[in-house]
């Protein structure tokens, strides 16, 4: 650029500025992160729960229902499916809006790790935290998914910068919505806050504030349209086993080297800061871990997940942070300054071992895209997803979505209501048949199916749901028209299940909640009332 050459403008001269500090390293990872994020872009069947519920309210005007009239919220993340709602208002198709949400995620991340690590770090930059996040499969695969994956790993981050910039207003705005992206995320929330009021000695308005405003406003809304205190997905999954909950972090944390290269370079720092007595920012860092064990804790208790790595995303990310800046204390201690060439070959090596790691559940590395997979202790694992026609990322998918728009458009100027029934458990196909009853038979969207005192198969699936009762409350459907009074008219018509027959009251308060009035103030009532489990 020229003397006689005019300024950039501000917007030009920050991204200038921000590229230009970045370390061989820091452009290193995030080149290698954003390759493998757009590679092993994917959706899980069940996100097209979301795709239902979004476009029930945005082009069916049914509201935020799976099911025309019956309010039942069939979804876990409030904030997830907000963010879907609105940018399905562009019009664009889901594929087109993961992927992008996939891309954007991934840089607001990466650039959060790295406020982190600059925080922390001395006068030497090796920016751990990108070389072990950036390259890792467990990690990268989940800025898409089609879940509520993304806005995880942007909570940890944003967890992480909270903690070290905890004066923020801004950052305490952002750390309050974490709770809304899922519910169990409130537990290292009200940890950090109560460090918080201890350590600054004052109570943690703006994050209160914000999580009040999120949180507390989605539960008056719930209470007020589903009649309920917590989620569908709550009732079903509610349940204790540690012991595979301990196999799910072994099977998640295992292949990767991300865990031992943290906490190696923690204990370094520990052993010098204990044997000097001049630890560098530990109290950040012991926040960070108390919050990421918080986490793993309820991971442990519900048993862990159907899939590989999804339910560590949190703690994983919080523990890669909590080790910025601790490599280079370390050398900085020893009195060893590496020159770029070391730091260079460190960033290689660091890199190539995360991003050559893969879950057990695969016979072959996941970048031919082509693995076969097999589950290890009930676990399953993206790459089958990823590979079925329904699910793919593929050209055509915009025309397929202006088609699926067009099918709505006519059946709202044919002034028809739901047409007949389907019984599935392929969130794909539910989706696809939207004029229809749909009674998705692993219960997630039903709240019968997912009261039913029945034990899981594996992490998150009740295979007697699907075989057995699924099809049971399908024919009760078929001979009684769901709606208010339909569990009374079934059993006294001799066409309710036995197991709505031997639980008929709490049947028929579940369906006073899902046939609601939207009546504040009876819906307080009805979500107050304890509904025991249904006995099969």
């Amino acid at each position: 650029m020229s003397a006689s050459d005019p300024p950039p403008p501000p917007a030009r001269a920050k991204l200038h500025a921000l590229v230009g500090s970045l370390t061989a390293a820091e452009l290193l990872s995030a080149v290698v992160g954003l390759g493998l994020v757009l590679r092993y872009l994917w959706l899980v069947d069940d996100s097209f729960i979301y795709f239902r519920y979004v476009d029930n309210l945005v082009f069916l005007g049914r509201g935020l229902v799976f099911n025309a009239g019956e309010y039942v919220e069939g979804f876990t993340s409030p904030a997830f499916a907000l963010l879907l709602a609105a940018l399905r208002l562009t019009r664009l198709d889901f594929f087109s809006l993961i992927g992008g949400i996939a891309v954007l995620s991934f840089l607001g991340a990466f650039a959060l790790w790295l406020r982190v690590d600059r925080a922390l770090a001395g006068p030497i930059r090796l920016s751990l935290p990108a070389l072990l996040l950036a390259p890792c499969y467990g990690v990268t695969q989940y800025f898409s998914s089609g879940l509520e994956t993304p806005l995880v790993l942007l909570s940890a981050s944003v967890t992480a910068v909270f903690i070290l910039e905890r004066r923020s207003r801004l950052w305490g705005i952002l750390f309050g919505l974490v709770p809304i992206v899922r519910h169990e995320l409130a537990v290292p929330f009200v940890l950090v806050l109560l460090w918080f009021s201890v350590r600054e000695r004052r109570v943690p308005w703006w994050p209160l504030g914000s999580a009040a405003l999120s949180v507390g406003g989605w539960l008056c809304f719930r209470v007020y349209y589903y009649a309920e205190l917590l989620p569908n997905t709550f009732y079903l999954k509610d349940e204790s086993s540690p012991e595979q909950g301990l196999l799910y972090l072994q099977n998640s944390f295992g292949p990767y080297p991300l865990v031992y290269v943290a906490v190696g370079a923690l204990a370094l720092l520990g052993y010098l800061a204990v044997r000097r007595r001049a630890p560098l920012r530990g109290e950040a860092r012991m926040v960070m871990l108390v919050a990421a064990l918080a986490s793993l804790g309820y991971v442990v208790r519900v048993g862990g997940d159907m899939l590989h790595f999804r339910f560590v995303l949190f703690p994983a990310v919080l523990l890669a942070l909590s080790s910025s800046g601790s490599l280079e204390a370390v050398l900085a201690r020893a009195g060893v300054v590496p020159g770029s060439v070391p730091r260079a070959l460190l960033a290689v090596a660091l890199l190539a071992a995360g991003a050559a790691c893969y879950p057990g559940q695969l016979q072959s590395h996941p970048l031919s895209l082509h693995e076969k997979m097999q589950k290890v202790n009930g676990i399953s694992e993206s790459s089958w997803h990823r590979q079925q026609a329904d699910l793919a990322f593929r050209a055509g998918r915009p025309a397929e979505d202006r088609a699926q728009r067009a099918a709505y458009a006519r059946f709202l100027t044919s002034g028809a209501r739901s047409q007949g029934l389907v019984l599935h458990g392929w969130c794909a196909k539910l989706y696809k048949d939207f004029p229809s009853y749909a009674l998705h038979d692993w219960g997630l969207t039903d709240p019968w199916l997912a009261r039913l005192n029945v034990p899981a198969d594996r992490p998150g699936h009740k295979g007697a749901l699907n075989r057995v009762f699924g099809p049971q409350l399908f024919r009760m459907r078929q001979r009684v028209a769901p709606g208010p009074g339909s569990v009374r008219a079934a059993v006294e018509g001799g066409h309710a299940p036995p197991f709505i027959q031997k639980n008929q009251k709490a049947a028929e308060v579940v369906e006073a909640k899902a046939y609601n009035r939207h009546d504040f103030f009876d819906n307080l009532r009805l979500a107050l009332t304890r509904v025991p489990k249904l006995e099969p």
